[in-house]
């Protein structure tokens, strides 16, 4: 598995949403223990930045994070994110409650050229 390439102030989609990543795996939506496509009593996906600040978001509420996740479809959750440094950030989708699990991943931000 390699790890995804973007450059300073591409827009990028994060989460567990319809498609596959950049690398190539499948995106999976959570589910019940059953395998049945399922939304967790709330979703959070925590991002970290190249100089160590985070962002995270929030779904169905922002409580203390920074906005709220979309949700796609059952146990589908998402959020659009400008990326505006350089580097290798890094990122984790949860669920709480009905369904505990979650996903992490790190892509990498080229800096411009220009």
């Amino acid at each position: 598995m390699s790890i995804p390439g973007y450059d300073v102030g591409d827009l990028i989609r994060l989460g567990n949403q319809a498609g596959d990543n950049e690398d190539e795996t499948a995106r999976v939506a959570f589910t019940d223990i059953a395998g049945v496509a399922a939304d967790p009593t709330s979703v959070s996906l925590v991002i970290k930045k190249p100089d160590g600040t985070g962002l995270t978001y929030n779904y169905p509420t922002q409580g203390a994070g920074d906005g709220v996740l979309i949700k796609e479809a059952t146990g589908r959750y998402y959020r659009d994110l400008e990326l505006d440094a350089h580097g290798l950030w890094h990122w984790t989708l949860s669920g709480t409650g009905v369904v505990e699990t979650s996903e992490s991943g790190a892509f990498f931000v080229r800096r411009s050229t220009v």
